[in-house]
Order: C-alpha cells, then structure tokens, then sequence
C-alpha cells in the first residue's frame, strides 16, 4: 500500500503533462504598432505586405500613428510601415516591422528605430549592423571587397534566422547581393 502511494504523484503529474500537451495552443494575442515621425511633409502611413497589398491606412496626427492588427493565425510576418508626403508621391519612406503579439514601437527622425517585441529587436539588430558594414566600408574602393563584406554580412544574418520570418525577410530583400558561394550556402538550408 505504502509502495502504491509513492507512486500517485508520480501518476498525477504523468495525467496533468498529457493533459497540457493536448490541449491546443492559444492564437497570439493582438500586435499594436505605435509609431512616431518628427520629418516634416509625411501625413498619411500606410501598413502593407511585402507584395504591396495595404492593410491598413492612417493620417499621422501630431506626427504620430497607431495601427493594430488581430490577424494571429498569420503571425508572425513582416509587413512594411509606409509614410507618404502629400506634396511629393515620389517621397516616400517605408520601414520594415514584424507583426507579432505585443506593442511594437516605431520611431523615424534622423535614424529610424524600432522595438518592443523579440523579433522586432532582431530586426533593429539586422539594420544596425547592415549600418555597422556600411561604416567601416566608408574609403573602400574595391568594389569586390564591398561585395563581399555586404554578402558576408547577408548570408550570416540569413543563416542565422533560418527558422523565423526575418531571414526570409533578408534574403527576399537582399538575396539578390549574395555572391555565388554565400548564395549556395544560403539556398542549402533556406529551402
């Protein structure tokens, strides 16, 4: 008897792990994108795909914008925040996001920033070191060196996030700059 109730918490904890594990995961809360823009001219933003399809759409008041999305079946995914100037159609700025749970930060004046959620850290993360190679690319006249620096860079990032959407966001976006090795090396494991 003694033996038996030794082994009922081992079966209690047994039943409530089989239970957690079939029960369906919830969807991803809302993502809530505030964003704020201290250039002069931009009035309108714009949320879109990749492909340009726009979700939404908002007049920046006071220099400031909030878009929120509910779509959590797709999340997350990369979409682009698009400022628009009125008086000039061919002045435009987009920034690239990632649409997940949580509240996403935005900020556009001499650089632009985002944070708040883990992916979009990764993303900031992505353009300040693009900025970095940039930098220390600055006097470089061999075009090759250049190339290869930037490949160098694209291909470790890809690499790097191969298992989420901003890897596959780098290599849409900058793939094309890959050189022939880094891009074999990419299409192996980006399949």
């Amino acid at each position: 008897m003694k033996r038996n109730l030794l082994l009922l918490p081992l079966f209690v904890l047994v039943g409530l792990l089989a239970a957690s594990c079939s029960q369906p995961r919830s969807p991803q809360g809302p993502c809530s994108i505030h964003l704020s823009c201290s250039l002069e001219g931009y009035s309108q933003g714009l949320l879109t795909l990749a492909d340009g399809t726009v979700l939404d759409s908002l007049r920046l008041t006071d220099g400031k914008l909030n878009f929120s999305r509910t779509d959590s079946t797709l999340m997350p995914y990369v979409a682009k925040v698009q400022l628009v100037n009125d008086n000039d159609p061919s002045d435009d700025i987009y920034m690239p996001i990632v649409v997940e749970a949580g509240e996403v930060t935005v900020v556009l004046d001499e650089l632009y920033s985002t944070w708040g959620t883990p992916l979009n850290k990764e993303m900031q993360h992505f353009f300040v070191g693009m900025q970095r190679v940039s930098e220390s690319l600055e006097g470089e006249t061999d075009p090759q060196m250049v190339i290869s620096s930037y490949s160098t860079y694209y291909k470790k990032q890809i690499l790097l996030h191969s298992d989420d959407v901003i890897g596959r966001f780098i290599l849409a976006e900058y793939g094309a700059n890959l050189t022939p090795d880094d891009g074999m090396e990419v299409k192996t494991v980006m399949k």
